[in-house]
């Protein structure tokens, strides 16, 4: 089988191609998205991949790293904005998805946000309606939302720490990545990629390979850290 390219996405397993497969039907529909994954399995590729191959392709495609807001009001102000003074050191800002209206926000490592911070995603995606954080005035917008999460939600939810309603709100549709020692035919392809990209950044004109017995070695290494550690 050949090599399989959507983006940055370099496979040519069978695995990864009917994730790819998958991201292009879900880009024609505005349904939410759960992407689930290990660390560095590719998430925010799939996400990027997906508003590329969308009608918002022409609109702005946000991230939002969710370990970034341990408190509720600043992952409040973040993505609905804020008025300044709402709170201790808050400016007036326009928050993500406002700025995003017409485009996509994704949404990394969503089980990390709190108990408020759930609540005002789970009544956002409801009625798609932000308030900035201090004010009173409401104002429509149209966003597609893109979730990833360790594959751990449930068990969140079983520990009353992550609202189960939230998931379904979430998980409109949902792509599971697999880790890369269950696609073990791409550390080659993979291997090529990044030598040749590392080529290319310091213009060296000889092409680098890897001897068949290190590709066995990277083979047989269990990738904990799966693409982004190779």
């Amino acid at each position: 089988q050949g090599k399989y390219e959507s983006e940055t996405i370099i496979s040519q397993s069978s695995e990864m191609k009917k994730v790819i497969e998958l991201a292009k039907q879900v880009a024609k529909s505005d349904s939410a998205v759960l992407i689930q994954g290990e660390t560095g399995t590719g998430k925010e590729l799939i996400a990027r991949a997906i508003h590329q191959n969308s009608d918002r392709k022409d609109k702005q495609f946000r991230t939002i790293d969710c370990t970034q807001f341990k408190k509720s009001e600043l992952i409040a102000s973040e993505l609905f904005g804020s008025e300044k003074g709402a709170f201790t050191g808050a400016e007036s800002k326009i928050g993500l998805l406002e700025v995003a209206n017409g485009g996509t926000v994704f949404l990394d490592e969503v089980h990390h946000l709190g108990d408020e911070a759930q609540a005002m995603l789970l009544r956002f995606i409801q009625d798609r309606k932000v308030r900035r954080v201090g004010g009173s005035v409401e104002k429509y917008v149209d966003v597609r939302l893109v979730f990833a999460a360790k594959p751990h939600l449930k068990v969140l939810v079983n520990e009353d720490k992550f609202l189960a309603d939230l998931i379904y709100r979430m998980r409109q549709i949902k792509i599971d990545l697999p880790k890369l020692t269950e696609r073990p035919n791409d550390v080659e392809v993979l291997c090529e990629f990044f030598l040749e990209k590392r080529r290319l950044q310091q213009a060296d004109s000889v092409p680098k390979l890897l001897h068949p017995d290190s590709l066995d070695m990277l083979r047989a290494y269990s990738w904990p850290g799966n693409v982004r550690e190779l």
